[in-house]
Formats: structure tokens, C-alpha cells, sequence
């Protein structure tokens, strides 16, 4: 894959198949969990948001897998009651991708299994239910539009949390002033993504002209946890 292809990539596969990623990696935890909440306010249940957070701390070593046992039991015990399709298929992305993480083709799994649940809850009823996630794709117009529409947000979270492989960005111990570090331990904390134009002026105080960084700071993209910049400005691998 070339840097143009990596830029014009629409689904995860793609760019996974480039990236050589450590398993299961806090990086790759911290995208399983964005693409999950994705998804997560439509099970109608705060228990999913929990165990995202819970599943975030475990990638930030503040908690243990196994300290994730009592939210899988109650999920599981949801799962158990036989829900609909969509449930099924964003349980089963969440566990893959963020929860059970093992290795790169889990992750890639639950990607598909997040997309999937994407497409069943705009189209659930439209197509053969017998009918393989493949054939329905083929088959059912709203189907392949919601499912390739999930994966291309999927690709966004992807590009803020491993940026662009293709230029390797140094961050200048000079730039990393107490006020830059403090503002980004405080938007990865809160979650406060809006307040990354202020870092990006933060760190041109302290003489950063990199255009990757501050654009990626001062544009519209979507942030979550595990943000290129932010990592590069916290020190997180």
C-alpha cells in the first residue's frame, strides 16, 4: 500500500493489513473501544459504557482483565436472554475488539461484527435473515450503505489513533512544556477533545511548526482516547 492508497482507504481491513501493530496492544484497545461506543447508547443499556470505560483503564494499566469479570457476566447474562441481531452482533464487536483483545484478526473481527450491528439496526427486517452478513451485503442495498458507512468512521477513529504511518512524527522534548502536557493530560481525562486547537497554540508557543500536529489538532476530524498527538504529547506508547 502507498501513502495515497492509505489515504483514500475506506475500510478497515486496508489499513490494519499495513499497520504491524504489538498484541494486543494499548493503541489497538483504545480504537476497539471508540468504534464500540460507536454503538454502544443504541443498547439501550449505561452497562456497555461501563465496561468500555472499565476496558480503557485496562489499556491504561489502571485495571487488570480480569477486573472486567463482573461486566462480562452481566452482559453475557443479556446475550443469554436471545436478543435481536443487532444486539448480538455489537456485544460480539465489543468483546472482539475491546474486551477479549487476543490479536489483530479479533480485532479486525470485531470491527466487522461493530459494522455489522451498524447495518442491522438500519436495516434489520429488509433482508433474508437466513441469509450470511456476505449475500445480505450483496442483496440489500441499505444493508451494504449503512455497514460501508460504519466502516469508513471506523477508518477515521483509526487514522486519529495510529496517524499516518507513512511520516513519522517527532515530538520536541521542548515543545512538551508543563502547560502543554498539563492541557493534554486534562483533554485525555475528560474526554475534552474540543480543547485540542488549544494545545495546538500551546505547542507553537514552545516552537512547534509541525503542519501534521497542529492541523491534525485544528481540524474537524474526530478524536477519541489513544489520539496520535495526545500520546505523543502524554509520552503514551
Amino acid at each position: 500500500m502507498t501513502e495515497a492508497e492509505w489515504v483514500r482507504a475506506t475500510g478497515t481491513d486496508e489499513l490494519l493489513d499495513l499497520l504491524h501493530l504489538p498484541v494486543p496492544g494499548r493503541k489497538m484497545r483504545l480504537a476497539g473501544c471508540a468504534c464500540g461506543r460507536r454503538v454502544s447508547p443504541s443498547l439501550a443499556t449505561p452497562l456497555f459504557d461501563d465496561l468500555l470505560t472499565a476496558a480503557e483503564r485496562v489499556a491504561d494499566g489502571q485495571l487488570t482483565q480480569g477486573d472486567l469479570s463482573p461486566l462480562i457476566h452481566s452482559t453475557q447474562q443479556l446475550v443469554d436472554q436471545d436478543p435481536p441481531p443487532f444486539f448480538q452482533y455489537a456485544v460480539g464487536g465489543i468483546g472482539f475488539a475491546a474486551v477479549h483483545l487476543v490479536d489483530r484478526r479479533y480485532f479486525q473481527h470485531g470491527l466487522s461484527l461493530l459494522a455489522n450491528a451498524a447495518a442491522y439496526r438500519v436495516a434489520p427486517a429488509t433482508s433474508d435473515p437466513e441469509l450470511n452478513d456476505g449475500r445480505r451485503m450483496r442483496s440489500d442495498p441499505a444493508w451494504h450503505e449503512a455497514w460501508a458507512a460504519e466502516q469508513s468512521a471506523q477508518v477515521a477513529l483509526l487514522r486519529d489513533v495510529f496517524g499516518n504511518p507513512f511520516r513519522t512524527v517527532n515530538f520536541d522534548p521542548a515543545w512538551l512544556t508543563p502547560t502543554a502536557v498539563g492541557l493534554a493530560e486534562a483533554i485525555y481525562a475528560d474526554r475534552a477533545f474540543d480543547r485540542l486547537p488549544i494545545l495546538a497554540d500551546s505547542l507553537q508557543d514552545a516552537g512547534c511548526e509541525d503542519e501534521a500536529i497542529l492541523g491534525h489538532c485544528r481540524g474537524d476530524g474526530v478524536h477519541v482516547r489513544g489520539c496520535w498527538v495526545l500520546d505523543g504529547v502524554l509520552g503514551n506508547g
